[in-house]
This record gives structure tokens, sequence and C-alpha cells, in this order.
């Protein structure tokens, strides 16, 4: 643990830093472990900034931004630590953006950047599980389908429902939920 968390730190943050003309590498650091900490569930920029704000962890004469953190998140794409997934909405078969998952490229540098805390089995296994299909060959998304209810009134409503995965490679397409005990 002590290895991988050195590397984290000295490898990948310093890395960063340094390419990008970094001076706060803590922000980068609590972004990245913001991130980690969402992992297979919905996030935006503008969520992860509404948490440092309620977290209190940031410079209250320099407040993060929604741009800083979507730069952050690019920069950790570039430096193939994570991978940004839109949505797929079923019926429509096309690519919505926002809100998006992320994904670490690796579960011990996911470890590394949680400082070894526990998020839960299901989260991993997600991240384990979207990995897998990257690593054969897949176009991964995240699937929504609108479905038709009525609500208490008898009135008819939509509400979007998600699939973990819409998996696509050629003519093939998968469509994946994960689920631990």
């Amino acid at each position: 643990n002590q290895e991988l968390l050195s590397n984290w730190n000295e490898v990948y943050i310093k890395d960063i830093c340094r390419r990008h003309h970094i001076r706060k590498d803590d922000r980068l650091r609590e972004t990245l472990s913001l991130l980690a900490m969402q992992v297979g569930s919905p996030v935006s920029a503008q969520k992860i900034e509404s948490t440092f704000h309620s977290l209190k962890k940031e410079d209250k004469k320099n407040p993060i931004s929604d741009d800083t953190i979507n730069t952050y998140i690019s920069y950790a794409q570039d430096s193939f630590l994570v991978e940004k997934v839109g949505r797929y909405q079923i019926q429509g078969r096309k690519e919505l953006m926002s809100p998006f998952k992320v994904y670490f490229t690796d579960i011990g540098l996911l470890s590394a950047a949680l400082n070894f805390r526990s998020i839960g089995r299901g989260h991993i296994l997600e991240n384990i599980v979207y990995n897998h299909l990257r690593y054969l060959g897949y176009r991964v998304y995240v699937g929504v389908v609108s479905v038709y209810e009525k609500d208490a009134d008898q009135k008819p409503t939509y509400r979007n429902v998600e699939t973990d995965f819409v998996a696509q490679k050629g003519d093939e397409t998968l469509y994946i939920q994960v689920a631990s005990t």
C-alpha cells in the first residue's frame, strides 16, 4: 500500500502538476479523491464544486470553479488515470455528456486516490467490469431509458432508469447491470 501511495503522489500527482503548471496540488488531489469516492455514480463538475463548498476544502479568497474541475478531469484523462463516460439514451440512440461517470483505469490507483478508504464493493466491481469491457475493445456508455409511469393521481410521468453499461463493438451491443451481494 505504501509503495502504491508513494507512486500516486510522487509520480502521477507531481507529473500532472509539473506538466500543467499547477501550484496547488491539494486541489488536484482533492478533485481526484472526490472522483474516486463517486466511482459508478453520476457526477458533474458543478456537483464536485458544490462538494468542495460543503466540505469547506477550498480557499475562500480563490474558490475552485467548475471550469478548473473540468480541467483537472481532462488532465487526469490525458494521464490515463481516469476515463470519463457519457450517458447513452437507449431509445433515441444518442450520447449525452452530462452528468457523466468517471472510472479509474487501475483499481490500485483508485485505492490510492482514496488513501485506501473503502467505497464499497459494488462501486469497485463496477469499475472492474468497465475496465474489462474496455480491454475487450468495447465502446462503453452508461445506459439511460425513459420509463413511462402513472403517478398517484394517475397522471402520466416519465423517469429515467439507468443500466450500468451499454457496450458496443461492431454490430454487437451488450446491456450490462453490475450488482454485488
